[in-house]
């Protein structure tokens, strides 16, 4: 017997969806690759800014705390604001803290930078999750988690290898520059794909219209062309 509820609308598969995940992979491995390319860097760090063994440490550690601290508030927000308009603006913040840190003058700023950065990474990683959640199902869900899982692996790889390159081809001090600077050219390509890709916001009957200005930034029918 029909009791008037509706039920809830289940995806149906659609290239878009995919060109959603694309956008996504690329941020995190962007973000994956800073992590793992700083080892490398960090003899050519303390020659060209005269950092001490702390300030080394903390290029490190300021990431990793904002990152980790961040989080679980980053995954309220996006089930509150829009996983799209939280994802746009961590990947805009973590460009912009990438540029700060590869024209960093001293240690403290670098470090600044590198906290920035891991806040942008903080408010980008669980709307990845969540995206993949709401707009995947059943196979479809699991080789796109599937495509998450392989990123780490990649990074750990390439970032050093990247990393070492880039010194070997600029010189130790431009080297380490613009091992963060390569951040900004996938930042800016992902913002762009993300406003042309990403579902337009709806308006929420809780919360009335929500500007369409920012990608998902309230519920949205799920991504199905």
């Amino acid at each position: 017997m029909h009791d008037g509820t509706a039920a809830p609308h289940v995806p149906t598969p659609g290239p878009a969806r995919w060109r959603v995940l694309a956008v996504l992979l690329a941020t995190l491995f962007m973000m994956m690759v800073s992590v793992n390319i700083v080892n490398v860097l960090l003899p050519s760090v303390q020659h060209g800014l005269g950092a001490t063994q702390a300030d080394l440490q903390w290029v490190l550690a300021g990431y990793a705390l904002s990152f980790g601290v961040l989080l679980v508030a980053a995954g309220r927000a996006g089930d509150v604001y829009g996983r799209g308009a939280i994802f746009l603006t961590g990947v805009l913040l973590f460009t912009l803290s990438s540029v700060a840190a590869g024209m960093a003058v001293d240690p403290l700023s670098l470090n600044v930078a590198r906290a920035f950065q891991g806040i942008g990474a903080g408010l980008i990683n669980p709307q990845i999750m969540g995206m993949i959640q709401h707009y995947f199902r059943g196979q479809e869900r699991g080789r796109a988690y599937g495509s998450v899982g392989m990123v780490p692996g990649l990074s750990v790889a390439l970032g050093p290898l990247l990393g070492g390159a880039l010194i070997a081809w600029l010189g130790p001090d431009a080297g380490w520059r613009w091992s963060f600077l390569i951040n900004v050219p996938v930042g800016a390509v992902a913002v762009v794909l993300a406003l042309r890709w990403f579902p337009p916001a709806r308006c929420s009957p809780a919360r009335g219209p929500v500007p369409a200005s920012w990608p998902g930034a309230g519920p949205r029918a799920p991504v199905d062309r």
